[in-house]
């Protein structure tokens, strides 16, 4: 099984994202427009029809014992056992500009005792924003895409069961009033604040329109004003700047997840000059070493009587890419947590320039 899942993760070492420091990417792919933000909603809600995996909760009984005395039903809780019903926490996101009967996905969230949400029909649930304001309302059967079966101590299960969905399930209706003008100002804002790539985007969009009408107020912000043929007329002027590109001047980064061994990182990331020693493995990156990614077998003294380790050392010259490093790990079966570990000690010995993210 081990030997399975480095074979995987040597796989996706191989297809290594390959980002590079600069390209020429759409402004609208790199910034949002300041207030036409989404807003997330939020309810409280039953789910019905369940397969006797619900949930007994006092407050799911309570639940259903206050909308059965809406309906003219007069009912004591203390009477109710449910074993069909589950109380759910019911999530949604309402995107910017959207219009009063729009659909909306939900999320369905049991947060009681519920076993599986699986075959269950949610019922009408208003769904209120930060403001405590009802935006939309949502219903609908629930959508689990997994299952859950077993008999005689055997069984088989598919994703998480005590989460579903609803497509479309939610209808919205009031709106959420969006402003993305102010005093006849436009803001960009930058989804990875860069001072080189703000500069990029007002000097582009300067030059476009021929007029100083951009500026950087920071390095996440830059601020446009609306010329005089677009007064009245922003959506297209927004519209006009989205599909300008511009250079982007990114962060060097290597992204390692402990958990799944996957490492991603860009190919122009650069060693300096280092020497690292982990278990049998011994790497340096040194100047004209007479080609890079030369591996040299030895043989390593062990700590007693005639047993002897393989020593492997591995060369490469200075200012090889981290790419050129993972495969040369690669071809000498380095394990992903070796390999984690070689790159976290690189980094905070200081050979490595580029920020290490785990997660």
């Amino acid at each position: 099984m081990r030997s399975k899942f480095i074979g995987i993760f040597f796989i996706t070492l191989a297809l290594v994202v390959n980002v590079r420091v600069s390209a020429l990417v759409k402004i609208k792919n790199l910034t949002s427009i300041r207030g036409a933000q989404d807003n997330q909603l939020i309810g409280y809600g039953l789910v019905v029809g369940l397969k006797g995996t619900g949930d007994n909760d006092i407050s799911t009984i309570q639940a259903v014992a206050n909308m059965l005395n809406n309906f003219g039903l007069t009912v004591d809780a203390g009477d109710l056992k449910l074993k069909n019903t589950a109380a759910v926490i019911v999530t949604a996101t309402l995107p910017a500009f959207t219009k009063v009967g729009a659909k909306l996905d939900v999320t369905v969230s049991s947060y009681a005792g519920a076993k599986s949400l699986q075959g269950g029909v949610l019922l009408q649930t208003p769904l209120v924003g930060a403001d405590k304001k009802v935006y939309a309302v949502a219903q609908g059967a629930v959508s689990i895409g997994g299952f859950n079966f077993g008999q005689g101590g055997r069984g088989s299960q598919k994703n998480h069961e005590q989460v579903g969905r609803v497509p479309g399930g939610g209808f919205v209706e009031n709106m959420v009033p969006t402003y993305f003008t102010e005093n006849g100002t436009v803001s960009l804002l930058l989804k990875d604040s860069d001072p080189q790539t703000a500069v990029n985007i007002a000097g582009k969009i300067n030059a476009t329109f021929d007029l100083p009408i951009a500026e950087v107020t920071d390095p996440a912000e830059v601020r446009i004003r609306v010329p005089g043929q677009f007064r009245g007329r922003e959506v297209a002027m927004l519209a006009l700047i989205g599909d300008l590109e511009v250079e982007t001047s990114a962060k060097a980064l290597i992204v390692i997840n402990e958990r799944t061994g996957t490492v991603v990182m860009g190919q122009d990331v650069v060693i300096n000059t280092v020497a690292v020693s982990h278990g049998s493995l011994s790497l340096t990156v040194k100047a004209k070493t007479g080609g890079a990614g030369t591996v040299e077998p030895g043989q390593e003294q062990g700590g007693g009587g005639d047993s002897e380790e393989k020593k492997r050392v591995v060369l490469l010259d200075e200012g090889t890419t981290i790419a050129g490093i993972v495969k040369v790990l690669n071809s000498i079966g380095v394990t992903p947590k070796d390999m984690i570990a070689i790159f976290q000690a690189m980094r905070v010995s200081g050979a490595l320039k580029a920020d290490l993210i785990l997660m």
